[in-house]
């Protein structure tokens, strides 16, 4: 089975927080999650929700980056992981991680 890599790595540039890949691959990307996720807590759209409640950089370059207080962001990127292996069981994708890039700036807001 040949196997497409999409990068997933939210940020204000890019809504779908999928990297990598052109529009029609991105949308059947965005596609098979959903459908992958159907039976799982966790939902591919809700989890990057939950980055763009969560962290504030006001979508500006440069600004300072952060977590709100209130959020566990080793536990988002947790429940990122359990997401990508779902989706990688149920699909012929193979995602890499980058939004792991944000366990190395865990500063909050007050």
């Amino acid at each position: 089975m040949k196997h497409t890599y999409v990068i997933i790595y939210p940020d204000n540039a890019r809504p779908s927080a999928v990297w990598g890949v052109d529009e029609a691959e991105e949308n059947a990307f965005c596609s098979a999650a959903h459908q992958a996720l159907k039976s799982s807590p966790h939902t591919f759209d809700g989890w990057i929700r939950e980055w763009r409640k969560n962290f504030q950089s006001d979508g500006r370059v440069g600004v300072a980056q952060r977590w709100n207080s209130s959020f566990d962001p080793l536990q988002w990127i947790a429940d990122g992981e359990r997401i990508s292996s779902v989706i990688e069981a149920n699909t012929n994708y193979r995602i890499v991680r980058a939004f792991k890039a944000y366990a190395r700036n865990p500063k909050t807001v007050g």
